[in-house]
């Protein structure tokens, strides 16, 4: 729950900045409309910034975020959150990101733009996967996943942080769970094959990059607009798109885009996925989840050429 259930009260912090680095804790009382926000505690942070074990359901950053250029470190584990800023994935120097033990379900594709990040710890949360975009932190060095117990396959693109991934924690998972009935469920689609709107926005959509790329993007964005994600176990539309909620400008993002695991265009759809059901990666066999962009990729993939 976002609140606490008992006492109708909002926990918050805030990073802020008026000559120094400043985190506020407020508590708000519900509902909002009739109560004000009050702070209990102020801490000043250079590098690290401490929020853990607070009960918190709301973390923000209201400051630009210049003034956080030194922040290395982020610890946000116990307590209530089940969502981030967008500011938190635009801190190109944080090395440490603590949000184990909340109550998350997704990370954003922005996670991607972190790529100093060297400990990422996710654990006792809510996740099902990770986004593709967890290949980019090419110097990440331990992730902790463990205890996420709907997690039953890794995106293709973790591969891509060996060596740099010394540990992975996965214990509580159904990473290791026996696979047999998830195998056959995605064999099953992976006999399917793209529909035709698929295909037409595979092709328009490589059309449109480059002359997206040269201006502010509107093709894409138009695109994107008619686009839906096809969940690839049961087909059903969901609301959310490659970047954990917004529509894209590829033109700005293009490094946060998903790509066809063999050909790496970029996918103007979710893409066939293909499960690797006993991908090895750290000296484990894992699940691994791929998207291909056409039926071409697809055979070239099953027939070993990645």
């Amino acid at each position: 729950m976002s609140i606490d259930s008992l006492n109708l009260v909002e926990r918050s912090v805030v990073l802020w900045h008026l000559q120094v680095c400043m985190a506020t804790f407020y508590t708000q009382n519900y509902p909002k409309e009739t109560s004000k926000r009050k702070p209990y505690q102020s801490m000043q942070f250079t590098d690290t910034v401490y929020c853990s074990h607070e009960k918190l359901n709301v973390f923000t950053i209201s400051a630009p975020l210049r003034y956080f250029d030194n922040l290395t470190t982020i610890q946000l584990e116990d307590n209530q959150l089940t969502w981030l800023p967008g500011e938190l994935w635009h801190l190109p120097r944080l090395q440490k990101l603590n949000i184990g033990r909340n109550a998350l379900a997704e990370l954003p594709a922005d996670i991607g733009l972190l790529v100093g990040l060297k400990e990422l710890y996710v654990h006792e949360n809510q996740l099902v996967t990770l986004p593709s975009q967890i290949g980019q932190l090419v110097h990440l060095g331990v992730l902790d996943l463990t205890n996420n117990t709907a997690i039953s396959f890794l995106p293709g693109e973790i591969t891509c942080l060996s060596p740099s991934l010394r540990r992975l924690w996965i214990e509580g998972t159904s990473l290791l769970a026996s696979r047999t009935d998830t195998n056959s469920t995605w064999l099953s689609q992976q006999r399917k094959v793209p529909s035709l709107f698929n295909l037409c926005a595979q092709q328009a959509g490589s059309s449109f990059d480059s002359i997206s790329s040269k201006n502010t993007g509107l093709p894409l964005s138009l695109l994107y607009l008619l686009m839906s994600e096809i969940d690839p176990l049961n087909d059903t539309v969901t609301a959310t798109s490659q970047t954990g909620g917004n529509r894209m400008d590829l033109g700005r993002t293009s490094s946060l885009v998903r790509r066809c695991s063999m050909c790496q265009s970029i996918l103007y759809y979710r893409g066939i996925p293909l499960l690797e059901p006993h991908g090895q990666f750290g000296g484990q066999s894992l699940p691994l989840l791929y998207h291909v962009c056409s039926q071409t990729c697809k055979n070239r993939w099953l027939h070993g050429t990645k």
